[in-house]
């Protein structure tokens, strides 16, 4: 439970910490209002466009190497971003992130749910792990503010590392492996039409009428698959 707790905590903690970086990045690496709108977004924006579906693969392909695989790439990502040198670089580094955090996010549920089959121990995992979410939501600003008082921009990145690399290992050791791999067909047509409705209402330039037609065509694709 607690490399979950970890491993969320770091997700939830890094869609936030940027926050109160913003006028040194402004400073640091004269990005502009668009662009600092950017460095935060980018990372918000693919997480949620891959979050459905990094679930379902994790489903499919086993949720303890999703955990593994996202902390590598979360992790490495953070490095990235700790140094780069451009407004440009950053917002794709802080993207990429974004993946990392869309397949670890929906795994540590998934866990939660697999291995606390008594109702009232899963209620309390469940507890526990909203509550750690809770946690990161209001430590990433405090967290983020102690960082840049005592060091540079990319040290809110670089702390990711150590605790990556500590729910890393933890995750090898206890994370168990899923007993039975759910078999589900992942609808990559619902998936695309979901990811291009994400985009669009983040960039915030489209017209209700295209949010509707995608609902419709991902509600008729579902119908599709049921028959």
């Amino acid at each position: 439970m607690l490399v979950l707790c970890i491993s969320l905590f770091m997700v939830v903690v890094d869609n936030l910490i940027i926050n109160v970086a913003l006028p040194t990045l402004s400073r640091e690496l004269g990005a502009s209002t668009s662009g600092l709108q950017w460095i935060v977004d980018s990372y918000a924006l693919v997480f949620a466009c891959l979050l459905l579906a990094f679930g379902g693969l994790g489903d499919r392909f086993g949720r303890k190497g999703a955990i593994q695989i996202g902390m590598i790439a979360f992790v490495g990502c953070s490095i990235w971003a700790s140094f780069a040198t451009s407004t440009s670089s950053l917002i794709i580094a802080r993207g990429a992130m974004g993946i990392g955090a869309a397949a670890i996010f929906p795994a540590t549920l998934a866990i939660i749910i697999d291995v606390f089959r008594d109702p009232i121990e899963r209620a309390k995992a469940i507890g526990i792990w909203s509550a750690v979410s809770g946690m990161a939501v209001a430590f990433g600003p405090i967290t983020g503010g102690f960082l840049l008082e005592h060091f540079y921009w990319g040290s809110v990145f670089l702390v990711n590392v150590p605790v990556g690399v500590i729910a890393f290992i933890l995750g090898a050791i206890f994370i168990p492996l899923q007993h039975q791999k759910i078999q589900i067909h992942i609808a990559w047509i619902s998936q695309g039409l979901y990811f291009r409705s994400r985009w669009w209402v983040c960039w915030c330039t489209p017209s209700l009428k295209d949010h509707i037609v995608d609902g419709r065509a991902v509600q008729h694709w579902h119908r599709s698959l049921a028959q």
